[in-house]
């Protein structure tokens, strides 16, 4: 008896949410909310949600917050600033250890933002700053240049601006909230909020004219849960590092940027596209999304994780059920995702015991969207992720018994090759396509802080140096 479909759609939600960390977003066009209904999420709590507001005119989001217009109005906090007790208040980068100043600067912290200076003896944006050069300018070895540090003599316009080419750590600061799911009348998934990094590598090739862009995702800090009060467990999934780590920088969309917008203070969206990753399209941003995993082509699966099992898996974090007794707080009792069940008889009332738990997820998604962008500085940009739309399609995964439900496994290649004889199995088709068939709602909002690494001739720029040098939020 295959698990029934409610009880499957948030762990899916999930799974799906792993997946910004390749292009990170905010909500789909069709799951706009306000986050004052209940205190979650990233508003104020000011609005009135039992009188159901119609536009941001009818929404009051208070101090430090914004109303932003998808399907329903909401109240998000504005970047820099975070939910504490219904209000947005300032983060504190600099004592949290989020700033990207330059090891030779200090870090002041403002409202919604921070600020870097070059310490005495260097120049720079504070993002980066160099030793400055003592020389006579009247002699003839000694160079003075025109323009400001970091800036550079654009060949058309012979104005300074911006030099943008190069190596850039991205750090993308998200709230996921997964919304309540109900079983029988009973809450099976609990409305939870998770607040995480996610970390991408972009290189830009800039001729004052249009940004070359290549990127790739570096990961995320934390797993999303979500859990279950019906069975006191949570269910977490995602992508190591180590898959990304390992996975080449990918084309994006071309980024036109005149020479005069490339100066700091100025701001530009860039066009919207798709990151695909797991199943291939001729029009990555055009084509129509299969509606089922029965409509890919068996030819159109790509191993994108080179894991020999096509698509890209995401891994189940390490399992901490306590089987015999329901732990107190479901948060610390990680459990594998329910895929199969079956009713009993206990006591002469029946009772939905599960049967098998699915441990890796192989899956094809599509993420549309795009980037508003303040050029803070030369080295430095935010902005707010914008996101269109989520898919995703499941391509198959490995179940396991209630044998191997305490064991943590990995989701390598040497899993998937040698399923027998670590006594695991491959999901029947049904379970596949129950999975599959997941609504993929989700409510997420989304700021991004992206500072310069090096130039294009850095030779050794990888996802551990975009991790390193813009660290995750300190977080509760």
């Amino acid at each position: 008896m295959s698990l029934g479909k409610s009880i499957n759609n948030s762990v899916w939600f999930s799974l799906v949410f792993a997946l910004l960390t390749v292009f990170a977003c905010k909500d789909e066009p069709d799951s706009g909310r306000d986050p004052a209904e209940n205190g979650d999420g990233d508003g104020d709590g000011d609005g009135d949600a039992s009188e159901e507001p119609e536009s941001c005119d009818d929404l009051d989001c208070g101090d430090n917050a914004t109303c932003r217009m998808t399907d329903e109005p909401e109240c998000v906090c504005e970047r820099g600033f975070t939910l504490e007790d219904g209000d947005c208040v300032d983060i504190n980068e600099c004592d949290e250890g989020m700033d990207a100043c330059d090891e030779n600067a200090s870090c002041t912290n403002t409202e919604g933002d921070y600020e870097c200076m070059c310490d005495e003896g260097f120049e720079g944006d504070g993002l980066v700053c160099t030793a400055v050069a003592e020389c006579d300018p009247e002699e003839e070895d000694c160079e003075v240049s025109e323009c400001p540090a970091g800036q550079i003599v654009d060949e058309e316009t012979e104005a300074c601006r911006c030099d943008l080419s190069g190596y850039w750590a991205v750090r993308q600061d998200i709230t996921f909230t997964v919304p309540a799911q109900e079983l029988g009348g009973e809450v099976f998934i609990a409305e939870s909020v998770t607040k995480t990094s996610l970390w991408e590598l972009f290189r830009w090739d800039y001729d004052g004219s249009v940004i070359k862009v290549q990127k790739k995702g570096c990961g995320a800090d934390t797993f999303p849960k979500v859990e279950s009060p019906l069975y006191g467990e949570t269910y977490s999934a995602g992508v190591p590092f180590e898959t990304f780590d390992k996975i080449d920088l990918q084309d994006g969309a071309d980024i036109e940027l005149p020479a005069d917008k490339a100066v700091p203070d100025s701001t530009f969206a860039t066009p919207t596209e798709a990151a695909v990753l797991g199943i291939k399209l001729d029009d990555p941003l055009e084509d129509r999304w299969p509606a089922t995993t029965d409509d890919v082509d068996d030819d159109d699966w790509v191993d994108t994780d080179m894991d020999g099992q096509p698509g890209i898996t995401f891994w189940s974090a390490e399992p901490a059920c306590e089987w015999e007794e329901t732990a107190e707080d479901p948060k610390e009792n990680v459990c594998y995702t329910p895929v199969e069940q079956e009713e009993i008889q206990e006591g002469g009332a029946p009772v939905i015991q599960v049967t098998a738990r699915a441990v890796c997820v192989s899956v094809g998604t599509r993420i549309i969207a795009h980037q508003e962008v303040e050029l803070d500085a030369c080295s430095r940009m935010v902005g707010e992720l914008i996101n269109e739309a989520t898919q995703a399609r499941v391509q198959g995964c490995i179940q396991a018994d209630e044998r191997h439900w305490g064991e943590p496994i990995s989701c390598d290649a040497n899993t998937w090759r040698s399923l027998p004889d670590r006594g695991l199995r491959l999901c029947t088709d049904e379970q596949v396509l129950g999975l599959d068939e997941q609504d993929q709602t989700q409510y997420t909002t989304g700021t991004f802080e992206a500072v310069k690494l090096g130039g294009l001739s850095e030779d050794d720029v990888d996802c551990e140096a975009v991790r390193t040098r813009l660290p995750a939020i300190e977080r509760d």
